[in-house]
């Protein structure tokens, strides 16, 4: 089987650019999972409910960390905010041009410079045109991912754009999302510890406010 003349050209620079590509080869593999994990995080914490027994209080706020939603929340303002660097993009255009079968040839060096130029975010106005959003090495490797399931042969470069700009929105409402599950986990969290607190014998009310809200009785839902 002949190699492609892409593939060839992005691996041949010695160990440090093969290992490049096999990073870009294991995003590709774990950007769509990240993403569905940090909807799942938030989901969850939606759909509790409190407990019928208060016994069980203690062990549901135990569960109710903010460390896992901070590092979802990181992870997703970097997939939206981190322009993916020239070495990214290429790597990842030569690994779907490869995956879907692209045929190597005399312009396979001129696909690959079309794919790139087409993610690249606009740094410069023309025509009144605004600015391109930037576009990351994740939503790149998700939307690859996802094309590697749906079509059997390559993307025009405008369409990989279009495609990109569909993960990016749909990112970005992931994030919201997850803000807004992890701004109402706080306050479950002062629920709990002022359910817990008011149960206990001799409870001195110093949890006691009027700003509370009873996120139990009046979740967030989407």
């Amino acid at each position: 089987m002949k190699k492609s003349a892409a593939l060839t050209r992005t691996t041949v620079s010695g160990p440090a650019r093969r290992a490049g590509a096999s990073n870009r080869q294991s995003l590709i593999s774990v950007a769509e999972p990240r993403l569905i994990a940090a909807r799942r995080l938030a989901d969850d914490l939606a759909a509790t409910v409190l407990p019928d027994d208060p016994a069980e209080y203690p062990a549901l706020l135990a569960t109710l960390t903010t460390e896992n939603f901070a590092d979802a929340i990181t992870m997703l303002e970097s997939a939206l905010n981190q322009t993916a660097k020239p070495d990214e993009l290429r790597a990842l255009v030569v690994l779907m041009l490869d995956g879907l079968g692209q045929k190597a040839g005399t312009t396979a060096k001129s696909r690959i410079t079309a794919h790139m130029i087409a993610l690249q975010a606009a740094e410069v106005l023309i025509d009144g045109e605004t600015a391109s959003e930037p576009i990351s090495a994740m939503v790149i490797a998700a939307t690859i991912a996802r094309i590697f399931r749906r079509s059997k042969k390559a993307p025009l470069p405008c369409e990989l754009l279009t495609a990109c700009m569909d993960t990016r929105k749909a990112v970005a409402k992931l994030l919201e999302w997850l803000q807004e599950v992890e701004h109402f986990g706080g306050h479950m969290r002062l629920e709990l510890e002022w359910l817990i607190a008011k149960g206990q014998p001799g409870y001195d009310g110093k949890l006691d406010t009027d700003d509370r809200i009873p996120v139990f009785e009046n979740r967030v839902t989407q």
